[in-house]
Parts: C-alpha cells; sequence; structure tokens
C-alpha cells in the first residue's frame, strides 16, 4: 500500500473548503509546512506526489486513513460517503506540487541582517528524487485524463524552468529519460492511448515554452524524431491528436528549427489536407500554420 501523510491529505481537504477562514487558515498550514525546513518540505512534497500517484482513497494505508480521520473527522466522513472528492485532492496535491518545485518558499527562521533569505530545497537524495520522477512518468500515463494533464503540465513547467538549488534535477539536462519516455508513449509502445494523450500534454507546454530547448545538441536534438511523429498524427482518427500535434509545431515555426525545415514539404502536404477537416479548431490550427508560415519564411509556400 501507498504510505501517505493523513495529516497531508487534511491539508488538502481544509485548502478544499470553501469557507474563507478555513482556507486562509490551510494555506497558512501549507506555507508553514512547505518553509520550516529542507526536510518538512521535502516530506511535503513526496506526500503531495504520492496522493497525485494514489488512484483511489481505499488504497491508502489503514494507518493514513485512521490518520485522516483524527485530524479532519468531517472530511472523512464525506470521503468515505464520496470516494469521488478523491479525484479532487489528486489534481490539487498535483498543482501544488507543480507550484512548490517552481518556487520553492523562503525559509521561515529569523532573517540576519545583511543576509539574503534562502529558500528550502529538495534532499536530493536518490530515493527522493526517483520516485518523484516515477510518480509523474506514472501519472502521464493515469487513466484519468485530468491527472495525465496535471502530471504532464508539472513536468514541461519544471523540466524547462528548475533553477532552484536541488530541484535541477527534474529539468531536461537531468532528466533525459524523460524524452525517450514520451517518444515511446507516441509510439504507442507501451502505454496505449493514454501514454499518447499524456505524451502530448507535456509537448505542446514544452514546444510552447522552450522549443529551442528541444533542438538542444546536447539533448541529442529531439525534434530530429518528434517533428516526424507530429507529421504521422496528421492522420490520427482522433481529433484532439490532430490538434495536438498542430499545436506543437505551430510553436516551432518561429524558431524554424532544422528538423521542421527538413519537413517543410511534409507538413505543407498535412497542412493541405487538414484544411479539409471538419473539426473547427483544426482548421484554426491549419490558417495559424500558414499565416506564421507566411510571416516568416513566405518562399515555403510560393
Amino acid at each position: 500500500m501507498i504510505s501517505i501523510n493523513g495529516e497531508a491529505i487534511a491539508l488538502l481537504a481544509a485548502l478544499s473548503n470553501p469557507a474563507a477562514a478555513e482556507h486562509q487558515k490551510a494555506l497558512h498550514l501549507r506555507d508553514v509546512a512547505l518553509s520550516q525546513s529542507d526536510e518538512s518540505y521535502t516530506n511535503l512534497i513526496l506526500n503531495f506526489g504520492r496522493i497525485l500517484a494514489c488512484p483511489l482513497y481505499e488504497e491508502n494505508h489503514p494507518d493514513t486513513r485512521t490518520s485522516f480521520q483524527n485530524k479532519d473527522p468531517t472530511s472523512a466522513i464525506q470521503l468515505d460517503h464520496d470516494p469521488t472528492l478523491w479525484r479532487q485532492y489528486r489534481q490539487m496535491a498535483g498543482l501544488l506540487l507543480k507550484n512548490s518545485l517552481l518556487k520553492p518558499p523562503f525559509k521561515s527562521e529569523a532573517p540576519v541582517a545583511n543576509v539574503p533569505k534562502l529558500r528550502v530545497k529538495l534532499i536530493a537524495e536518490d530515493s527522493v528524487k526517483n520516485e518523484l520522477k516515477e510518480i509523474l512518468l506514472r501519472c502521464m500515463t493515469d487513466s484519468d485524463s485530468q491527472i495525465r494533464s496535471v502530471a504532464g503540465s508539472c513536468i514541461a513547467s519544471c523540466s524547462v524552468t528548475s533553477s532552484q538549488p536541488g530541484n535541477s534535477m527534474f529539468s531536461l539536462n537531468e532528466w533525459r529519460e524523460i524524452i525517450s519516455f514520451i517518444t515511446s508513449c507516441l509510439q504507442n509502445q507501451s502505454s496505449g492511448d493514454n501514454g499518447v494523450d499524456g505524451a502530448f500534454n507535456a509537448l505542446v507546454k514544452l514546444c510552447e515554452d522552450r522549443p529551442t530547448l528541444l533542438d538542444s545538441e546536447a539533448l541529442g536534438r529531439p525534434l530530429n524524431i518528434l517533428v516526424p511523429l507530429f507529421l504521422q498524427y496528421f492522420e490520427a482518427s482522433k481529433v484532439k491528436y490532430r490538434k495536438y500535434s498542430l499545436q506543437c509545431l505551430n510553436h516551432l515555426i518561429e524558431y524554424l528549427p532544422g528538423a521542421l525545415i527538413v519537413n517543410m514539404n511534409a507538413f505543407l502536404a498535412g497542412l493541405s489536407k487538414l484544411s479539409q477537416d471538419p473539426d473547427p479548431a483544426v482548421r484554426q490550427q491549419v490558417c495559424r500554420a500558414i499565416v506564421s508560415i507566411l510571416s516568416i519564411q513566405a518562399d515555403f509556400v510560393s
């Protein structure tokens, strides 16, 4: 069974409480727990990850459920009567995980004159970083689309902006496996439809935020593999995959990486075909692509 601190679940329950006073109190408790020390920050981060990865409340250890019941009996009763609330807790845990990794709080210790405040950081033991990475990859292929979306957003955001000491382990330079995992998902090798959807959730944001990083020589120029895969998804039967692939490529047009230039004829042929797509969102992305290409390099379509 998954080992989760019942107090972490109680914190999520309190943060979900719409009552202003209770919500503000929960925010304060969250901030204290995150900023108290590197150890408390790391512990809460791990618990957020474990909650995100736990598909059902019933899968928690009995000690976890007892701890939660003792801390917040009302919310525990509500969760027992409506297990779908656990999905909300999982989503919130994922968002808090992402935000806490992207911007760790300052330590709550008393400030010292002329000494800059320090942020807390993850205790970068292999067990910690490996568990969090495994959690995020597993959740990227979760059966719940909302959990896949949260995990993909967390992976994309952290992999391009993790610059805080101790948290750089989530950058693409330090987490090379993520590209091969995403590529494997797009090739539909192991994770099925959930994996394809999760991979695109991460890639759309990656292509939007840091397209040059995906063309980095240090990373082996992932776009050389990804661009042909995007083009293959122009033929996908599901609308969302045609749209996702167009979104990814549209984010690359301004930068014009070599992988896109080499595949430009196939890209233009695909745009021509998709201009007749029955879905308006796909056609909108086609129009955006054509306008972008004309503004950047008109001779491609002459």
